[in-house]
């Protein structure tokens, strides 16, 4: 009789992070493990709808880090146009990166959960928002509904 071991990805905790959202229709959130040349991320994302309103969430660690956050991002740093907005600011005692286009009512939001280590880029994680079809203020609303210091301790158990 052959023995079947069974292995847990490294995202599965991170999976049920991306929460029901009340009034939002949602597929099951997916993950990926990504390693190569001794780079290493993890991703999980979950598409909701409502209505005419899309977003996009997604826990990154790792690798990806690098790509959505900038160390040059500080809070107060703000940038605004006739067609939309910039800014980074402090919510809920987590560094948040938010861009929006007023033309499409569309953006995204980084929040930093945890800072990349100089020597460890594997050691970062942020939370994405992308959405599309609604005012700024509704996106942050709902960015919050997640819960970003649960999202920072999964995130920083990730092996």
């Amino acid at each position: 009789m052959a023995s079947a071991v069974l292995f847990a990805a490294s995202y599965d905790p991170l999976l049920p992070l991306l929460v029901d959202l009340a009034g939002w229709e949602a597929e099951a959130a997916e993950g990926i493990d990504l390693a190569m040349a001794g780079i290493r991320g993890v991703t999980v994302v979950r598409e909701y709808t409502s209505g005419e309103k899309k977003v996009s969430a997604s826990l990154f660690t790792g690798a990806q880090v690098g790509i959505t956050w900038a160390s040059e991002y500080e809070e107060g740093f703000k940038l605004e146009s006739v067609e939309g907005a910039m800014e980074v600011r402090k919510i809920g005692g987590f560094l948040v990166y938010h861009v929006y286009d007023r033309d499409d009512a569309s953006g995204g939001l980084v929040v930093l959960l945890l800072e990349a280590v100089a020597d460890k880029p594997e050691s970062g994680a942020v939370f994405v928002l992308s959405f599309d079809g609604m005012p700024l203020d509704d996106a942050l609303k709902l960015a919050q509904k997640f819960d970003w210091k649960r999202m920072k301790d999964a995130a920083g158990r990730v092996k």
